[in-house]
């Protein structure tokens, strides 16, 4: 299947704080309705061509496609898109989605569903957590801290380690291994993280409005 070919952009603290472009996002996925000046029949069209161009087998991933003229158009495509991780020692990852297209006269939506993440190095499903995160509102630095404190320290008291330690010395440990400058660092990646994931979406919804939009004289050629 082809991918989306995505261009991940990595940056600063400042530089991202100043990024506020916001995806619409529902319960568990991203929205938005489309107002366009074509009918109902030629959205459908410009939708399946689409498709057609960005998977490699459009008969493979559409998993329910109907035109009735008196009800809403429905199309439903599974597929993924890559998603580069912002952390340094981390990597590509493949995300499965379903994604959705109800379409009437003058606009349609878009839904668009993340449902499960892959690492790309091996095939390996990630667990769920890798793909819900993103769902939410990036946390504060000292939320994020409290996060990767508690987390840190719960895995060294972790029932069955060969080396368990007690909660005194898990507490120091990581208060030791997690100094300020090491958890400023992991946060701005974590950032860079939810910045790729927000490209990335973004890109997808505006390539299919792009083609959507896109006049029909456009396709063709002079020959």
């Amino acid at each position: 299947m082809k991918k989306y070919l995505i261009i991940f952009l990595f940056i600063s603290f400042s530089s991202f704080d100043s990024y506020s472009q916001d995806l619409n996002k529902s319960s568990n996925g991203y929205v938005e309705v489309v107002e366009v000046e074509l009918t109902k029949q030629e959205i459908y069209q410009k939708i399946n061509e689409w498709i057609a161009f960005n998977y490699k087998s459009a008969q493979d991933v559409i998993q329910l496609s109907n035109f009735y003229r008196n009800i809403d158009d429905k199309i439903v495509v599974k597929g993924n898109y890559t998603f580069q991780s912002g952390f340094e020692d981390d990597g590509i990852y493949g995300v499965r989605t379903t994604l959705t297209f109800s379409i009437r006269d003058n606009k349609y939506k878009i839904d668009l569903i993340p449902n499960s993440m892959f690492d790309k190095s091996n095939m390996e499903d990630v667990p769920l957590e890798g793909v819900t995160q993103f769902l939410k509102n990036i946390p504060s630095f000292e939320e994020y801290r409290d996060i990767l404190r508690k987390k840190a320290i719960s895995k060294l008291q972790k029932p069955g380690l060969l080396f368990r330690y007690s909660k005194n010395r898990a507490i120091k440990t990581v208060d030791k291994q997690q100094t300020p400058e090491v958890v400023a660092s992991l946060y701005n990646q974590q950032k860079n993280s939810f910045y790729n994931w927000n490209s990335s979406i973004m890109k997808i919804f505006k390539e299919i409005k792009d083609y959507v939009n896109k006049s029909n004289d456009d396709d063709d050629d002079d020959w």
